[in-house]
């Protein structure tokens, strides 16, 4: 049947699976994505774990425009307002940010190769956490513990899959038409954490990034709208997904799973 056996190799405990036989090493594929990925992983001392339980939705909408959405810091204030001016302040306590200075000191999204990008921006929150700062500057360096703890990333590792460290969620979006997109997100927590810890943490990804919550909504509706208004530009639009969404990807996140040793993902 010409069947032969998939390549499959491992970065940081994350399994990589590769169909192809001609494609190159998963290192040089991840490209400059290592020290991000090296950022959000390391921010759990005891290793990062995906915890069981998954969001499934879908969208109308071509599946880019998630990738597109993701990585732009500035659609927060327009898209997700009621969240930033009700949500914030009165479920959880915190100070909704200035939409003049909220982005202020961000840094543009960075193209890392291979189709990889990744924006990093300050913390929504304002809030570090001083109890780690000292012994992450002896471990990290003063400038990386700085990124680390004032900063937070979202990283889309080409073509599907995004790290979204802030909110802990990872996602992937698959096409079933060019007008229709399948969701998936995982929570990424800390290996070791405590129970009640835990349990924030899940609430909030829920209230956050969940089919049910405040933002993702909103978000839906955006993309599907985007789709109806820009219908009668149909011909003029690339609304065919590349080659790259075919069954030929060549590292393609489609399901994660906890080990002793930290996180591993079948791709």
């Amino acid at each position: 049947m010409g069947l032969y056996q998939p390549r499959m190799q491992s970065y940081r405990g994350w399994l990589f699976v590769c169909f192809s036989r001609e494609t190159e090493s998963l290192r040089d594929y991840l490209a400059g994505t290592c020290g991000y990925l090296d950022m959000i992983l390391d921010q759990d001392e005891g290793g990062s774990a995906v915890v069981p339980g998954t969001h499934e939705y879908s969208m109308r909408a071509n599946w880019k425009l998630l990738m597109e959405n993701t990585v732009d810091v500035y659609h927060l204030n327009s898209t997700h307002g009621r969240y930033l001016r009700d949500y914030v302040p009165k479920v959880l306590g915190l100070k909704s940010p200035n939409p003049r200075t909220a982005h202020e000191g961000s840094l543009s999204p960075n193209e890392l190769g291979n189709g990889h990008v990744v924006i990093e921006y300050r913390k929504f929150s304002g809030v570090a956490d001083e109890a780690k700062r000292a012994s992450w500057e002896a471990r990290f360096g003063k400038e990386r513990a700085t990124r680390m703890l004032d900063y937070t990333r979202t990283l889309l590792l080409f073509p599907n899959t995004l790290f979204i460290e802030q909110r802990r969620v990872i996602r992937t979006c698959f096409p079933t038409a060019p007008d229709f997109s399948e969701i998936t997100a995982w929570p990424l927590m800390p290996a070791i954490d405590e129970p009640e810890v835990r349990s924030s943490g899940l609430t909030y990804i829920c209230r956050f990034s969940g089919p049910p919550a405040m933002p993702r909504p909103t978000t839906s509706r955006s993309w599907s709208s985007f789709r109806e208004i820009a219908r009668p530009f149909r011909d003029m639009l690339s609304w065919t997904a590349p080659a790259a969404c075919s069954a030929s990807i060549r590292f393609r996140a489609m399901k994660f799973r906890c080990a002793p040793s930290g996180v591993v993902g079948a791709i």
